[in-house]
């Protein structure tokens, strides 16, 4: 699940959250690694969804992790980078946005007050969250969790 977002002012690739890997994609249409940053042991569990939306000083993403069972279970993490993608800034413990068990993040926007959040229910029915920020805010880990 590889995401964009920009690295250095230009558009990258995250390739991998585990060490994070943030990747170019060379003239030869080659992923070419750029930067490695060390991230928590709780990352290796982390797959992309969003891309990242820059706000004001930060890089915003929605991730998930999934659980293998009959139906697989997905869980979401908001993940809060500095905009020059060099820091991890803070992260939330994994979310649901509905009770059903499978569902999937595409894009987010975050302004000053708000987090929306579109998202797909069970492969089928699209739904959109509308989340005060603050609100989404107050699950960040009040200390580094590394």
């Amino acid at each position: 699940n590889w995401v964009y977002c920009t690295y250095e002012n230009k558009l990258h690739i995250i390739y991998k959250w585990f060490p994070l890997q943030i990747c170019s994609l060379r003239e030869d249409n080659c992923l070419q690694c750029v930067k490695k940053i060390e991230m928590p042991n709780f990352f290796k569990i982390i797959r992309g969804s969003s891309c990242g939306f820059v706000f004001e000083n930060e890089t915003w993403f929605v991730c998930h992790a999934v659980s293998h069972e009959n139906p697989r279970e997905y869980y979401h993490i908001f993940v809060v980078f500095d905009s020059a993608m060099t820091t991890l800034v803070n992260y939330t413990p994994l979310l649901k946005f509905s009770k059903k068990p499978i569902e999937y993040v595409l894009s987010l926007i975050v302004t000053d007050t708000t987090i929306i959040v579109p998202y797909s229910i069970m492969d089928g029915a699209t739904k959109i969250g509308t989340y005060d920020k603050k609100y989404i805010e107050s699950f960040f880990y009040k200390e580094s969790k590394n």
